[in-house]
């Protein structure tokens, strides 16, 4: 016969799988979109290098500042979205494994 703390940890670990499923496809999405991120500033950083010359004889040196500082907000942004993400993964991990615990040796 199977006893109620065994059900108990078992829907608890069910709840955790699913949360943690949940917040691991967010990160999946934010990860894809701070690597995409970094790729353009990776390569407009690139171009800037390539092309300082004509970049300094022609004054465009604030249009790549600008662009540079546009790329930057958005990678912070998603810096701080990930924090966000991560806190709650976090929380329900811990608090659904601590829970099991306490629910298994509390007999």
């Amino acid at each position: 016969m199977i006893g109620l703390i065994f059900i108990y940890g078992v829907i608890i670990i069910m709840v955790t799988g699913v949360g943690i499923f949940y917040i691991s496809k967010l990160q999946t999405k934010l990860y894809e979109s701070i690597s995409e991120n970094s790729d353009d500033r990776a390569n407009l950083l690139s171009e800037i290098i390539d092309n300082i010359k004509v970049i300094k004889i022609n004054s465009y040196l604030e249009s790549f500042t600008d662009r540079i500082g546009q790329i930057r907000k958005t990678e912070y942004r998603n810096a701080v979205y990930e924090s966000l993400i991560e806190a709650p993964e976090t929380f329900v991990s811990s608090v659904g494994y601590s829970t099991l615990v306490l629910g298994i040796f509390s007999v």
